[in-house]
């Protein structure tokens, strides 16, 4: 079967970082050829590295504000040639839009192909998301919380098409590491305590809670240092970069505040944290928390949110309702002040992950997927009186 991933987007974040592992993956499946159309960038050097087939087409990252909906459709059609040439030149069996962009974006290309949409977010098109749905054979989602967000926005008739497949990281990669060698590579000071952050500068990830929990925290652990990894990913964000920077100077932290932003081998900073504070509220699914407890780093993360699939609460991490900044700060102090506690949970994370978010295990799930779904096409196609159920 001949499976062709679309994704819109150059830069590289958690959506695109999971369809890298689920694509290599799937790529060693002899029963499945793989080709995956997107824009020039890292991720389609990776992939290409990886030996995955790649077909380049434009970039298509519509703002939702300014011009609106209307404004969004318009870019969404402008410039598809490429994304038409690569459908017809590998002519899949099944489109896997790795996005609700992507989706929208290849829908008007195609009628008698299938399409997979995989929801990686809750902050979608609500306006459109209903004939996203139609134009579905299938909606993958990578938690209970996006599952939720579908139950709140669309008629119990299109529940059948929902399938959970949690995204997987790559356990191989990211493992335990040396704590001093991890803070020597990234200059970071020794025999401190360090929480970390790792998220690109957008708004909902709340970099700015972050901030507020670590002038609380150094109350109580002066020498304390803090780690923001990540970048800037959209010019219009500019101003969560500005404002950010304002308040680490308001809040004199400068001196106790790293800015990481060559952010993509997260698998060699992650070691040099004794803690992770993860402060977005709605978090789809939350990456970083898996890779980070891969790494046997605990994290301390707010909910509602993606988090509560992962952490067992009070064993392996802690989840703060509501994530407020002194909520955050309470629950990272405890922590800090009980070695043993932080320790005991710092063995129990790696075997969390193993157990349920192996990328292995995303690529067997959706060759399953697959196969189901083409079987359904074909008995589709081969109802004479309707052509299809």
């Amino acid at each position: 079967m001949r499976i062709l991933w679309i994704e819109t987007i150059s830069d590289l974040g958690g959506a695109q970082c999971s369809l890298y592992e689920a694509c290599t993956r799937l790529a060693a499946n002899p029963k499945i050829e793989l080709a995956v159309a997107l824009p020039r960038g890292e991720l389609a050097d990776r992939l290409k590295t990886a030996g995955v087939k790649t077909f380049e087409i434009n970039a298509i990252r519509p703002r939702l504000k300014g011009f609106g909906l209307f404004g969004m459709l318009a870019s969404l059609f402008q410039s598809t040639a490429p994304l038409k040439r690569a459908i017809y030149q590998f002519s899949p069996d099944i489109i896997h839009a790795n996005s609700t962009i992507a989706h929208l974006a290849t829908a008007p290309m195609v009628k008698d192909i299938p399409m997979i949409l995989h929801l990686r977010d809750i902050r979608v098109p609500r306006q459109l998301f209903r004939k996203i749905a139609d134009h579905s054979a299938a909606i993958v989602c990578v938690s209970e919380e996006v599952e939720h967000f579908i139950a709140r926005i669309l008629p119990m008739r299109y529940f059948s098409k929902v399938q959970k497949i949690a995204n997987g990281i790559d356990t191989e990669r990211f493992v335990p590491g040396d704590k001093a060698a991890a803070r020597e590579k990234f200059k970071l000071p020794q025999n401190v305590p360090i929480i970390g952050m790792a998220a690109h500068l957008i708004p909902w990830k709340r970099h700015h809670v972050f901030v507020r929990a670590a002038a609380l925290i150094l109350e109580k652990f002066p020498d304390a240092h803090f780690v923001i990894a990540g970048q800037l990913m959209r010019r219009e964000n500019r101003s969560v970069e500005k404002s950010l920077h304002g308040l680490i100077g308001k809040l004199e932290l400068t001196d106790r505040v790293h800015w990481i932003t060559d952010c993509n081998d997260l698998e060699h900073l992650y070691p040099a944290f004794d803690l992770l504070l993860h402060p977005a509220i709605g978090e789809p699914f939350g990456r970083v928390v898996c890779e980070a407890m891969a790494c046997g780093i605990p994290v301390v993360a707010a909910i509602p949110g993606g988090p509560e699939e992962i952490i067992n609460d009070g064993v392996n991490g802690i989840l703060v309702e509501d994530g407020r900044s002194p909520d955050l700060a309470d629950a990272a102090i405890r922590l800090l002040e009980n070695p043993d506690k932080l320790a005991a949970f710092a063995a129990k994370t790696r075997s969390a992950v193993l157990k349920r978010f192996d990328r292995s295990r995303v690529a067997t799930e959706l060759a399953d997927l697959y196969e189901k779904i083409l079987h359904q096409y074909k008995d589709w196609s081969e109802d004479d009186e309707f052509g299809r159920h």
